[in-house]
């Protein structure tokens, strides 16, 4: 489909030929230059950008299949963030990290896969879930930060049960 030339189109046409006619050799080849460096700067931008376009395709992929348990005909992507940590909670049925909950939750949200920092984008929905009291921060002695786990999973003096204590990989 051809594009119809505007009046703009025109005028700037007009402009450039006579900023071309008004220069000798030597700027001519100046800008000549100029425009190639552009040129090659944008086309190493849009490598750099395709670069990371199948990085995250791939660290996509990869997370996809470290984690068939969920799919995504039972996730739904409209949910709260609030409920979707509650879900992977179920669904994986062990304490999580919060790093554990990104990466579980990774594969099915566009918003933390291209977020240069997953753990920050995340962490204020962590909070409120806790807020909430939908989940609950629990510190285990010793470790660094904190497993989230349902109150399901405590005993009454609010202590991990044996059972998902067992659960846990990092201790």
């Amino acid at each position: 489909m051809e594009r119809k030339v505007t009046k703009t189109d025109r005028i700037a046409t007009n402009k450039s030929r006579l900023l071309f006619e008004n220069m000798d050799r030597a700027e001519l080849l100046k800008k000549c230059v100029d425009l190639k460096s552009a040129l090659d700067k944008a086309q190493t931008e849009i490598e750099t950008y395709r670069g990371l376009l199948i990085k995250s395709s791939q660290e996509y992929q990869r997370l996809k299949s470290k984690n068939p348990d969920i799919t995504e005909a039972e996730y739904n992507k409209a949910w709260s963030w609030v409920n979707k940590i509650v879900f992977v909670l179920k669904k994986i049925d062990r304490p999580l990290l919060s790093s554990e909950i990104i990466e579980f939750i990774t594969p099915y949200e566009p918003v933390i896969q291209y977020s240069h920092h997953r753990a920050q984008a995340f962490s204020a929905n962590l909070t409120k879930a806790v807020k909430y009291h939908r989940v609950r921060a629990y510190k285990l002695p010793g470790s660094r930060g904190y497993y989230y786990v349902l109150h399901s999973w405590l005993d009454a003096h609010g202590q991990l049960t044996k059972e998902y204590e067992a659960k846990i990989f990092f201790k």
